[in-house]
């Protein structure tokens, strides 16, 4: 323990300087990075992405996934346990002391830097507003000018902290990457996560960056407040698209045979399998009239974790010979399955007796390198 003779003028000064600087730092709560960072998320998800970040069902199921358990284990790292506000101002603290002004805050100085940099004789009539000196004053002018070089001299001293993260949550992997700069009272966040879609050969993917400012708030427990400066959310579903073209000869339900031409095209994102088919049907048989029918199929199913795809064919156009057009108006329904990007699998339509293979272009491609 130090002790100090408080006869002294000295002594009595040092006490008085001591106390000043103490009385400054303590109005945040450390570590800095931790409190910047999570002041900035917390501000964020008071509304969360925008409408337009979350217009489809993948961006949704993604976002509840990174705020359920993402960010909160983004939280809990201990990457971000770094910075010491009171080490963090003690250039500025420097410079305030410097000066022989009265009492204001590293936040509070630096707010007023900010609204005053290209007007630097606005600095120090928003010192006089803050109380801070007498702006009729010459003598105390002077001083906050005095102040304002000290401190430019002193935000050139102030190092950012940065800190990278790594971790493992729901299946998922996330990457945090967070920095302070507290010479510009800035914070930025960036959260990244990635889940391999075993079906499509691809990854659900989310992205979340953050860009605040910081200013002081005495009301808070952590004695900061953040202003969002700019926040995105992107966010990508398992993707895949499929497509095939079918040409074959089958069985009528109503017998005979007919050559059948058709397009196959699927979309696959996450658990939901939309999609479009065409198809066109051109019997001859003997004794009887040409006949011919096309129709079209919306595609509408699901795929589960082990990509097997279930499927509802539902007719919205048809046409041709009423014989096939009646049959053509009936459901029909896809199946198959999708390992790593590649897909195959079988098509049954009420029109026909046979059922109709299909395998995407990508599969096809794979068998002709063999």
């Amino acid at each position: 323990m130090i002790h100090l003779n408080l006869k002294t003028p000295a002594a009595a000064l040092c006490l008085v300087l001591l106390f000043f600087l103490t009385s400054l730092s303590q109005a945040q709560t450390d570590p800095a990075l931790k409190t910047a960072v999570l002041e900035a998320l917390d501000t964020y998800l008071e509304t969360g992405p925008t409408q337009d970040e979350l217009s489809d069902g993948s961006a949704i199921a993604n976002w509840a996934l990174l705020s359920g358990a993402g960010l909160p284990g983004f939280r809990n790292q201990r990457e971000l346990e770094r910075g010491s506000w009171k080490k963090i101002w003690l250039p500025v603290e420097g410079a305030v002391a410097g000066s022989r002004l009265s009492t204001i805050r590293p936040l509070q100085l630096l707010s007023i830097f900010e609204q005053t940099q290209n007007k630097p004789d606005r600095f120090v009539r928003l010192l006089g507003k803050a109380g801070v000196l007498d702006p009729k004053d010459n003598k105390q002018r002077e001083k906050g000018k005095a102040l304002r070089t000290a401190l430019q001299s002193a935000l050139t001293k102030m190092e950012p902290i940065r800190s990278n993260s790594r971790f493992e949550s729901g299946g998922w992997k996330y990457t945090g990457t967070v920095s302070l700069e507290p010479a510009h009272r800035l914070v930025r966040v960036a959260v990244r996560g990635s889940q391999p879609c075993v079906a499509t050969g691809t990854a659900r993917t989310v992205n979340l960056n953050l860009k605040g400012r910081i200013y002081e708030d005495l009301k808070s427990p952590t004695g900061i407040k953040i202003q969002l400066l700019d926040s995105t959310f992107e966010s990508a579903g398992c993707r895949l698209n499929l497509t095939d073209r079918i040409d074959a000869v089958k069985r009528l339900s109503g017998g005979g045979e007919a050559k059948v031409s058709g397009n196959l095209n699927l979309r696959i994102r996450d658990d939901a399998v939309t999609g479009r088919f065409q198809v066109d049907l051109v019997s001859k048989q003997v004794g009887v009239a040409l006949l011919t029918g096309r129709a079209v199929y919306t595609l509408r199913g699901g795929i589960n974790s082990a990509g097997e795809m279930k499927v509802v064919l539902t007719p919205v156009s048809t046409s041709g010979s009423p014989v096939l057009k009646k049959l053509l108006n009936k459901e029909g329904r896809l199946t198959g399955k999708v390992v790593n990007s590649v897909g195959k699998g079988t098509l049954v339509l009420p029109v026909l007796k046979d059922s109709l293979g299909w395998s995407d272009a990508k599969s096809r491609r794979n068998l002709k390198a063999r």
